[in-house]
């Protein structure tokens, strides 16, 4: 179920698309490797317009801030299956 857009969000005609450049902002930022370790931003198996929206946000504005954004602890990311 799509929520509600925020008050004052931008929206952008394709979230997708423009979340994948987003990843692609902050990876070129902080590294090969950085968009696997950090907290899941959206759900791959349930599309969300609005989540992406603010997951676009949250990455360009780590991005324009240099301030990375919360990682998973290795000792999770290394038991993790997916």
């Amino acid at each position: 179920m799509a929520r509600a857009i925020p008050k004052g969000m931008k929206f952008c005609e394709n979230p997708g698309k423009e979340l994948g450049k987003a990843f692609k902002e902050y990876e070129d930022r902080f590294g090969k490797g950085s968009v696997d370790r950090m907290m899941p931003l959206v759900d791959p198996l349930d599309p969300d317009p609005v989540a992406d929206m603010i997951a676009i946000q949250k990455l360009r504005k780590a991005v324009k801030t240099g301030r990375r954004l919360p990682e998973i602890p290795k000792e999770i990311r290394d038991t993790m299956l997916y």
